[in-house]
């Protein structure tokens, strides 16, 4: 009781250096990527023992620094509770290479997705412009049925990690709808004409 009473009298800032400390991060990713940083709330579900993290940090991390954080929340307190993990990001610095990063993170881990899905998506190099990321796949119904799974999830995915809110834009090549229609055209005549 006392040790929750003299938490609750820190600092945000003085709360999230403890917590760095519990994660065991390197002295170098701290330095670099949590000087400034405050733990913002911590939300305790005792019930469901589900523990939500809102940590803000000045500029958006490196995909590796984020992965780092987010297991060792999972490792320090799994005996505990499961944990979340919201980022809230003051100045947003974000590439393409970073946001390929946690893209192809967030793909990982959608179960819905198929793995044939899931290993093109992978292998692409997304186009990123205007908060839009654009993906191609074979056909319009391969689209439609990948934008129900990603779309609303990224944005999701992009709010927590810190992210700007990315629309996920998948299109389907038409020029090989129309070769895949052609084809099964041809089979289905082979097949009444034999």
């Amino acid at each position: 009781m006392i040790l929750e009473e003299s938490f609750m009298d820190l600092t945000k800032r003085e709360k999230m250096k403890i917590l760095l400390e519990q994660l065991q991060l390197p002295d170098d990713v701290i330095a670099n990527h949590f000087e400034e940083s405050v733990l913002k709330r911590l939300v305790v579900h005792k019930n469901d023992k589900l523990w939500h993290f809102y940590i803000g940090i000045n500029e958006t991390l490196p995909f590796p620094v984020y992965k780092m954080l987010y297991e060792g929340l999972q490792q320090s307190f799994q005996d505990i509770a499961t944990t979340q993990l919201t980022l809230e990001i003051e100045n947003k610095k974000e590439t393409n290479e970073l946001v390929t990063e946690f893209w192809q993170a967030f793909l990982r881990q959608v179960p819905s997705i198929l793995p044939n899905h899931l290993e093109m998506l992978l292998q692409q190099k997304v186009q990123i412009q205007d908060n839009q990321l654009m993906v191609k796949v074979k056909t319009e119904a391969e689209a439609v049925s990948l934008q129900k799974r990603l779309v609303e999830p990224f944005k999701e995915y992009c709010q927590t990690v810190g992210l700007s809110p990315y629309q996920v834009v998948i299109h389907g090549d038409t020029a090989l709808q129309e070769l895949e229609d052609f084809r099964q055209q041809t089979d289905k005549e082979d097949r009444e004409n034999a």
